[in-house]
């Protein structure tokens, strides 16, 4: 018997993590008024850290809250819960619409990392099994990926 893991394509991910929260930062940073800070689908602190580590981003790091700091502006990334999801809340505006894309980039680069650290730790995990074995993978043109497990 086989079993069919898809790891979830990038464009399903991002239809339902919280997209549109961080693509109306882009709406919210044109606005005079105070700016509130805008709930991030991010819960891995270390993967967030790496993706923004690899967008060559300059991030501090303080208290488990990161700062981004861009010559468009810089971001906050902070919890309200302990081991709730980030928020994101920006401030020092320069280019409100170029940090809007930097942080859907980031966004973008967080959930293809959190695919490939749930992949490799999947196949981490299989290697540690006799009752399963991978019997193939496959790329998507969706970018999921496709693994067939044998039982």
């Amino acid at each position: 018997m086989s079993v069919v893991f898809t790891a979830t394509s990038l464009a399903i991910a991002l239809a339902v993590s919280g997209v549109p929260a961080i693509m109306a930062m882009g709406l919210c940073l044109k606005k005079e008024e105070e700016i509130e800070a805008l709930e991030t689908c991010f819960v891995d602190s270390a993967i967030l850290n790496q993706t923004l580590q690899e967008h060559g981003f300059k991030v501090e790091e303080k208290d488990g809250e990161f700062i981004v700091i861009t010559n468009a502006g810089s971001i906050r990334f902070f919890r309200k819960e302990e081991n709730g999801a980030f928020y994101a809340l920006p401030f020092d505006l320069k280019e409100p619409d170029e940090l809007g894309n930097y942080a859907d980039e980031i966004e973008e680069e967080y959930l293809l990392n959190v695919q490939k650290s749930n992949y490799q730790l999947l196949k981490e995990q299989l290697k540690n099994r006799q009752d399963m074995q991978l019997e193939s993978e496959a790329i998507m043109e969706d970018d999921s990926i496709l693994l067939t497990i044998q039982l």
